[in-house]
């Protein structure tokens, strides 16, 4: 009976997965990836990145190809690891979405006009950013790209479109945010009259 190497593993753990399969890594690359490459689809840190390819390395779907110095460990994808990666790629992803800066925009309603502006300002600013860097990574590709470079090449301009139509939204929305009064709604509301309490009938 073939082992299932899926079994128990999460997101990033196979987010490791294809980045390994790419190019042999060690951790501080792979956190680099992370924070240029995936940071639209998935956040992870240091103290996330370590230990889940402790348990890829422990699993046999990966395995140290290099160690330098300060026993800096690089790792590359086994069979067994691309066997996995496979089948996680050729089945359906559960249609769910935690994203902290969109949640909080749905409730800037509830800050003052000058203040939801300011930080619809800096949420625009940060995604102006992040296209520019996009757009510089774009201009550094080569013009007859192989067929892994061509997918990296059509992943970023999707990120190119989403950055760009973020900001867009953002501009737009603070221009009309800027238009309400200087007050949250919830300042706005008035206060519910008290209830009066009824009086005991002398007995």
């Amino acid at each position: 009976m073939a082992r299932d190497h899926t079994q128990a593993l999460g997101t990033l753990e196979f987010a490791l997965l294809g980045l390994l399969a790419d190019a042999p890594m060690n951790g501080y690359d792979l956190q680099k990836m992370f924070d240029m490459s995936l940071a639209n689809a998935w956040a992870a840190g240091h103290s996330q990145i370590y230990p889940a390819l402790a348990k890829l390395e422990k699993r046999g779907l990966i395995e140290v190809r290099h160690t330098g110095s300060r026993n800096s460990k690089t790792y590359g994808a086994t069979p067994d690891g691309l066997t996995a990666l496979r089948s996680w790629l050729d089945s359906d992803p559960p249609r769910t979405v935690r994203n902290e800066a969109s949640l909080r925009l749905f409730f800037f309603s509830l800050l003052g006009r000058d203040d939801a502006v300011a930080r619809l300002n800096k949420e625009e600013a940060y995604h102006r950013e992040r296209l520019e860097r996009y757009r510089e990574l774009a201009a550094s590709f080569p013009p007859k790209p192989d067929h892994a470079t061509r997918w990296k090449r059509v992943m970023l301009e999707r990120g190119i479109g989403f950055e760009a139509a973020t900001a867009d939204w953002l501009r737009w929305a603070a221009s009309e945010m800027a238009k309400t009064s200087t007050l949250p709604r919830n300042s706005e509301r008035p206060k519910p009259p008290r209830s009066k309490k009824p009086r005991r009938r002398a007995t």
